[in-house]
């Protein structure tokens, strides 16, 4: 009896002590404690063999590693079911938990695992188990076996994206795939090992990622309000992310959620509308003449409550494989013989050979050799050097074609050589989608006067045919060599028109014009509009017993304007100029104030007269060092919509005028002197009419990198400043050619520049603007990098790459997780120089990388399988019979993005995009308006640059930017991604300094924004609150979903917004009775400019004052005394010392007019005395003067 109790405290305590023994692992602070892990283990059949031994060991070990007072423990076992062997709450001690797991009693059957993690998200992670809502919630998987049920996947997938359950996949098995634990949870979140034997050394890679800092997910908000009136709406509902430590990482779920809501059918008619066409059909016949057809449907959106139903057909149908089929009667020359498909003659000795480039690209490969009587498959395809050669086949009398995918048809003719030999040598153009050079232009008429309305558009193949919309509404076959002519106008004319056009290379929509109609004798200018302008404070005009607040002043409006006198004569521009309403007589009016008075004048009529108008862009180029200094582009050469313009001088500045009607340019830097800097492709918005300047940064050229063309090169990108390597690039052996298209073997040199978007100086620096276009909408990207590469000899002559260069993406730097199929949601882009947009390649997926860095890492990878970038055509001298192109350096410039998401109301149809299965991050719009003073009295006229930065939430990244100038209203809406941080600054049209941020947004209370930057940038998060109420009534968020950007440029005024000031009080008003006149009494300037004795006389005045940036100061002059006539007046406001930030000190010189002479009609006095009588306004009883 003894000896049995002996051995039975033996064996215990060798128990004990060996499960404190196994895997040790550092205990030291965890920063994600407090934590409540529940551990899963498999116990099935299958499991009982192989490794449930070894998951014991592993989760006793695991728990010893972590075990800190503050973490607590659960233990579930399943198979067929799944059972609680420990709660939260069951031990208090490690000695405890420790002894438990031991006795674990197990279950047997075959595994459900969906079922069993179901299980667990349920139930072992509630209050009265233990369950803390202060800790996240970890569940932790181990198992040897596959989730095997695609049904189960699904489910689980919909339960983890609304569980706040962390999710970690231990797959213990050499020869499971881990394919469908993708689907439920992140790459990051699988690990995958041979066998149990080596779980335990799994120990440290899950302590540190469970331990790593993370913010915790808290409860979620009420649904807001149905977002929209009538019909289909959107309800949002919020949670936030806490973080204990300021260095733990963004929570893993979204903050946001949307749902659809239904309030009562909208009554309002809604016009139909087409979707976008489908893809073409295939060709019903290979040869002999087939068709093809697409179709599009009523749906984008449905006509409803009366509205218009779509005009135009919903299919069309087009010709196809118009060749012959093969003929087996055809006869062959003497000594050939027809092939047994019948198809080509077979002649033994002839051979057929020559070489294929691509028009400014170089040599071609995989180029297709046809004979025009068999098009339906090529003879032979080129090689990497585009270079073929065929044997046996006949070539007498026979058309030769050369085309590729992509690429135009080419008809030649073969060269003999000899009595054997034939060759031929071809260029052929890539295709070009079209982009429009010239859009429709506003234009006014009167009844009975007639319009030409013009568009055309450049592209390869040219486009000759367009088709013109009135509204929604296409004008059938007019107007279809791009010019639609409209005679005796009437008032239904009046309305939006653009014009669109297709070619095999793709399609586009021009801009829309506006027709308007004006029924009126003379010209289309009107009696002067109402224009109100705040007066000082307690000021009133003379006579209104109302005493209000501000003024009418009147204006014309500056539009264009047209007259009877004015015709037109089919020109696409108005072939007289710019012809705008303009004031012609003004009446003056006495403003009382207290204590003063002062006049001021108003338009009393208008009249239709020549106006000069000229866009003139002024701005610097330069890079930016590490240290931040600026490197300027010297003697630069820019291209703008494909023409050369300007160059810039040594310090970077360049200047250039745009044509008429141009509001959208595509900016190409080159530093083809220096060599400094990598060619840039920027995109600018410009308002016709105004002048801006503008700052350019440019990425600096890389520094090359020596490899032989035999052996190809893998180059990693993004490892700098601490960072880690966000991927690398893969250029094959062989691949690269000369510009003539021979094969180059020897030393090269690569320079590849990757825009990191970690780094924000890297990200002002790319090219282009991350945006793709769908049916006419500019959608924004989110960028996870952009390539360019670039190689050349050693004697620096340029070479082409021939072979698809893979790129490979770090998805664990960019936190990138599977979409429903497995594969991240994530493209490969080419920009397109000529409308500045990207173009999708193809898709990306993850793959095994076997780089020397990240041996059989997990990445993201695509292959840029066209090589070649799309050629530069000229926009603004649009030339359709020949191109005008200049040879540049070859730049593949190549990025890595996924297309945002928008929602769509439920009256329109979806757009297919690859969309993620969670809606991640969609795209969004901001409002922002620009006003003259942070008074807020007057409006930017337009032209003002506002930018948006997008940030990650995480802040580890930039997304997007987007800079546009504002409307004439002063306000612009700019996209952006929802639910991120978006910095938003602006900057002078003419100087392109920072404008001040105003110290109080009209957002609403609560809304997460700070002014930095010394008050010149808004930080905010972008966060849609949708309709908020207010004392006012409902206002919109400043933030909108995409689908309602036309919201935010309608409904500015009522609506939020940010706001930014170009000054801190408005620029000087001066109301002068006689500035021009020089020989009355009450002449302001008693002599004329270019008199030598003509002078101004000023008065600086100082005010200490740290708010009131409305505050004027109104200086009147009188003649002689206070019972003396009014000169006039001068308004003006106080300003800060430009250098300073204190904005206390602020002063104004105020301008009066000189005493001294006066001139009556010739009458000529010298010491007449002026009375300035200086009035602060509004008055502020508590201000000293002295």
């Amino acid at each position: 009896m003894g000896y049995e109790k002996a051995v039975c405290i033996y064996i215990l305590i060798f128990v004990v002590t060996s499960i404190l023994d196994i895997g040790k692992v550092s205990s030291e602070d965890c920063s994600n404690s407090p934590m409540d892990i529940v551990v899963l283990l498999d116990s099935s059949d299958e499991s009982q063999i192989t490794t449930f031994d070894q998951e014991k060991q592993f989760a006793s070990s695991l728990i010893n590693s972590m075990w800190d007072g503050r973490n607590r423990f659960g233990l579930v076992t399943f198979a067929s079911s799944a059972f609680p062997q420990i709660d939260l709450d069951t031990y208090s001690s490690i000695t405890e938990i420790q002894m438990g797991i031991q006795y674990l009693w197990v279950s047997t059957g075959k595994a459900d695992i969906g079922g069993a993690i179901k299980f667990c998200l349920d139930n072992t992670f509630s209050s009265d188990v233990g369950g803390r809502v202060i800790a996240p919630d970890v569940l932790i998987l181990v198992t040897p076996l596959d989730i095997r049920n695609e049904t189960s996947v699904k489910l689980l997938a919909n339960e983890l994206e609304r569980s706040e359950t962390e999710l970690y996949v231990i797959v213990a098995s050499s020869t499971i795939d881990t394919f469908w634990y993708k689907k439920i949870v992140p790459l990051d979140h699988i690990i995958k090992v041979k066998n149990g034997d080596e779980l335990i050394g799994q120990l440290n890679t899950i302590r540190q990622t469970l331990c790593q800092g993370r913010g915790v997910l808290r409860q979620w908000s009420s649904w807001s309000p149905c977002a929209s009136s009538c019909g289909a709406g959107l309800q949002r509902r919020l949670r936030t992310c806490e973080k204990r430590h300021q260095d733990d990482l963004d929570c893993k779920g979204e903050l946001s959620e949307d749902k659809r809501c239904y309030n009562d059918p909208c009554t309002a008619p809604i016009d139909g509308s087409w979707s976008s066409w489908d893809i073409w059909s295939s060709c019903t016949k290979t040869c002999g003449n087939g068709t093809k057809s697409r179709i599009r449907t009523c749906t984008a959106p449905f006509p409803e409550n009366g509205g218009e139903p779509c005009h135009g057909t919903g299919k069309e149908t087009r010709r196809c494989s118009t060749w012959s089929c093969p003929d087996c009667s055809k006869t062959c020359p003497p000594g050939s013989k027809l092939s047994k498909e019948c198809d080509v003659c077979e002649c033994t000795d002839i051979v057929l050979y020559g070489n294929v480039q691509a028009e400014q690209l170089g040599p071609l490969k995989e180029a297709g050799i046809y004979f025009k009587s068999r098009m339906y498959s090529p003879l032979i395809t080129t090689d990497t050097t585009g270079y073929f050669r065929l044997d046996g086949i006949c070539v007498f009398k026979e058309v030769i074609v050369v085309t590729k995918d992509g690429f135009s048809e080419e008809t030649v003719s073969a060269e003999v050589v000899n009595s054997t030999h034939w060759k031929i040598n071809a260029t052929i153009k890539h295709h070009i989608a079209p982009v429009f050079g010239l859009h429709p232009e506003d234009k006014t008429r009167l009844f009975g006067q007639n319009v030409a309305l013009c568009c055309q558009a450049v592209g390869e193949p040219v486009p000759t045919k367009y088709t013109w919309f009135h509204g929604l509404r296409p004008l059938d076959s007019r107007g279809q060599n791009g010019t639609l002519f409209i005679n005796n106008i009437k008032s239904g004319d009046s309305g939006i028109y653009y014009c669109s056009t297709e070619t095999e290379s793709g399609s586009a929509v021009s801009k829309e014009a506006t027709l308007t109609v004006i029924d009126a004798q003379n010209d289309s200018c009107s009696a002067p509009e109402p224009y109100y302008e705040d007066l000082p404070v307690g000021c009133h005009v003379d006579g209104d017993l109302s005493h209000n607040t501000s003024i009418n002043i009147r204006a014309c409006g500056k539009g264009s304007c047209v007259s009877r006198e004015l015709h037109d004569n089919g020109t696409c521009s108005e072939w007289w100029g710019h012809y705008c309403c303009d004031p012609q007589d003004f009446d003056w009016v006495t403003v009382n104030c207290q204590g003063f008075s002062y006049q001021t004048r108003r338009v009393k009529t208008c009249r239709c007269r020549s106006c000069f108008t000229k866009t003139v862009i002024t701005g610097k180029a330069f890079g930016r060092l590490e240290n931040g200094t600026e490197l300027p582009l010297k003697l630069g050469t820019i291209r703008a919509n494909g023409k050369q313009v300007a160059r810039t001088n040594m310090v970077g500045i360049f200047t250039f005028e745009i044509p008429k009607s141009v509001t959208k340019l595509i900016l190409t830097f080159n530093d083809d002197t220096f060599k400094t800097f990598s060619e840039s492709t920027k995109v600018v918005r410009v308002t016709e009419g105004l002048s801006t300047s503008l700052k350019f940064a440019l990425p600096l050229r890389p520094k090359p990198v020596d490899f032989h063309s035999n052996d190809g090169l893998q180059f990693e990108v993004g490892g700098t400043d601490g960072r880690a390597s966000a991927g690398r690039i893969h250029v094959r052996d062989n691949a690269l050619v000369t510009e003539t298209g021979e094969l180059y073997t020897g030393e090269a040199k690569a320079r590849v520049h990757y825009m990191d978007p970690r780094k924000l100086d890297d990200f002002e620096a790319a090219n282009g603007e991350f945006s793709y276009e769908i049916d006419g909408k500019t959608i924004p990207l989110e960028t996870f990098g952009v390539f360019s590469t670039e190689f050349e000899d050693n004697h620096g002559k340029s070479l082409i790459n021939t072979k698809p260069m893979k790129i490979e993406i770090d998805p664990t730097v960019y936190n990138i997780t599977a979409a429903a199929d497995g594969n991240p949601n994530v493209d490969l882009w080419s920009l397109d120089s000529n409308s500045g947009l990207w173009k999708s390649i193809n898709k990306m997926h993850f793959a095994t990388s076997t780089g020397r860095r990240r041996l059989l890492a997990q990445m993201i990878v695509g292959e840029d399988t066209t090589s070649v970038n799309v050629p530069t055509i000229n926009l603004f001298d649009p030339v359709y019979t020949t191109k005008t192109v200049a040879t540049y350096r070859v730049t593949n410039i190549r990025n890595c993005d996924r297309p945002a998401v928008y929602r769509l109301q439920a009256t329109y149809s979806t757009i297919t995009v690859r969309a993620p299965d969670k809606l991640k991050r969609g795209a969004c719009a901001i409002s922002v308006s620009v006003f003259k003073t942070l008074s807020g009295l007057d409006r930017d006229t337009g032209g003002t640059q506002v930018t948006a930065v997008t940030q990650s939430a995480s802040g580890d990244r930039y997304l997007g930017v987007d800079k546009q100038p504002t409307e004439a209203n002063g306000h612009v809406c700019l996209n952006i991604f929802c639910d991120s941080i978006v910095y938003l600054s602006a900057e002078n049209k003419q100087t392109t300094q920072p404008l001040i941020a105003y110290p109080r947004h009209d957002i609403p209370p609560g809304y997460q924004a700070t002014n930095i930057k010394n008050g010149t940038q808004v930080q905010l998060s972008s966060t849609n609150w949708e309709d908020v109420l207010t004392p006012s009534g409902l206002r919109y968020s400043p933030v909108y979903y995409y689908e309602d950007i036309q919201k935010c440029r309608d409904d500015y005024k009522k609506d939020f917004k940010f706001k930014f000031a170009e000054s801190q009080t408005g620029a000087p008003k001066s109301n002068f009775k006689y500035d021009n006149v020089f020989d009355n009494k009450l002449s302001w300037y008693p002599n004329p400019p270019k008199d030598l004795t003509r002078k101004t006389c000023f008065l600086k005045a100082f005010i200490k004052s740290a708010r009131d940036f409305d505050l004027r100061f109104i200086g009147i002059s009188r003649q002689t005394d206070t019972n003396g006539e009014q000169y006039g007046s001068y308004n003006v406001g106080p300003v800060t010392e430009p250098t300073m930030s204190n904005v206390v000190d602020r002063a104004a010189c105020i301008e009066f007019r000189c005493p001294g002479l006066v001139n009556d009609a010739g009458v000529i006095s010298t010491d007449v005395d002026t009375l300035l009588q200086v009035q602060l306004n509004p008055p502020k009883p508590n201000c000293t003067v002295r």
